[in-house]
């Protein structure tokens, strides 16, 4: 049953991070705390160290130093139970192209078919095998009626970026595969998606993974944001 108090919110991940939830490897992810995810307690904690502020007993909330050096609650928007409904890159298809080849040819890949337009169908680039001559459209433009994956929050806690350990970087849905050794190697996304896997660190893995989706927006590793720490279950997938 559906707790009447949860709220939905869109949430954005990339080719990778998708298929990394769809299969089971990523149930945790990192957002830079802003204004969109993010509010202010009422009262300010004046003097207090950083540190202190964030580990006295309230895990779900970060401290803010304001210009006058007081400091105030952040808390997070997104709620345990809340849901979470994924953006990824995604086309619109005709039906028939599904059914009869086409553009699609081959397997046809997973699809939802459009609610109120039953002649068309969604098609997620995850889900894709090949070069697809399609017009992929970027996740940020991803309507509701589009969405097939429905994540469940879990827990949320302040960190700063750095602290990651290597067991969460491998719940972040890092990609590793085997050597013929049995050596675990992880991918470094600073490079193209053939090369070779190349890391032996999972941490380091997503440091280049975040660097490859943040350090143009000015919070790349070295800037070792707060971030909030969304754990996540899946609760459905259509298609």
């Amino acid at each position: 049953m559906t707790d009447s108090s949860s709220k939905e919110h869109p949430i954005l991940f990339s080719t990778d991070m998708v298929r990394a939830i769809l299969d089971g490897r990523k149930t945790v992810t990192r957002r830079v705390m802003s204004k969109g995810n993010s509010g202010c307690g009422s009262f300010p904690y004046s003097g207090l160290d950083l540190s202190k502020a964030i580990n006295d007993g309230k895990t779900t909330h970060a401290p803010k130093l304001d210009d006058d050096g007081s400091i105030h609650r952040i808390y997070p928007k997104l709620r345990v139970v809340d849901r979470l409904w994924v953006r990824e890159t995604f086309c619109r298809v005709p039906t028939r192209e599904l059914l009869h080849g086409g553009a699609l040819h081959g397997e046809a890949p997973a699809h939802k078919i459009d609610g109120s337009d039953p002649s068309v169908a969604f098609v997620y680039k995850c889900s894709c095998v090949g070069d697809r001559k399609l017009y992929w459209k970027p996740s940020i433009h991803m309507p509701r009626a589009a969405s097939r994956i429905t994540l469940e929050v879990v827990c949320v806690t302040a960190e700063r970026l750095q602290d990651i350990t290597e067991e969460d970087a491998i719940a972040e849905g890092v990609e590793g595969i085997l050597d013929s050794d049995g050596i675990m190697f992880y991918k470094d996304y600073n490079y193209a998606p053939n090369h070779p896997f190349n890391t032996a660190y999972a941490r380091v893995s997503f440091q280049r993974l975040w660097e490859s989706l943040n350090a143009a927006r000015g919070y790349g590793w070295d800037a070792n944001p707060w971030v909030w720490r969304v754990g996540f279950k899946v609760l459905e997938v259509k298609g």
